[in-house]
């Protein structure tokens, strides 16, 4: 993301638009990330995961085609997120909110052995 910044921010210097643009979506995936980790080290749901959904989307955007394992680093945190709210969502009785979740979870990040075995888990109703 760094290498990606300064040759956009080279671009950008120079007049060129989409490149101004490019930046401002780097600068706003950068605060995205680091305020969606913040939150999920704090284990507050709702705001992890607003945060880690605007990450993902951005990712999406900037990655490209060969963006595939930058993309999956930020989908694990992103499941981490949802993990956290789909928890809170199990815990109030609310199993669709909890679903809903989990199986995103699961396909942002299919190995992770927390969301398997929630998602191995029969539906809680409330």
């Amino acid at each position: 993301v760094k290498q990606a910044r300064v040759v956009a921010a080279a671009e950008a210097a120079r007049g060129t638009a989409k490149a101004k643009v490019y930046v401002d979506s780097v600068d706003a995936f950068s605060a995205a990330y680091k305020e969606g980790q913040r939150q999920v080290a704090k284990k507050n749901a709702a705001p992890a995961e607003r945060s880690m959904a605007e990450a993902y989307r951005l990712a999406k955007s900037l990655s490209g085609k060969k963006g595939r394992t930058f993309l999956r680093k930020v989908g694990a945190v992103y499941a981490d997120a949802l993990y956290l709210a789909g928890m809170i969502d199990k815990s109030k009785g609310n199993g669709c909110g909890w679903g809903r979740r989990i199986l995103k979870a699961s396909a942002l990040d299919p190995g992770d052995s927390k969301i398997k075995t929630q998602r191995r888990r029969p539906r809680i109703w409330a």
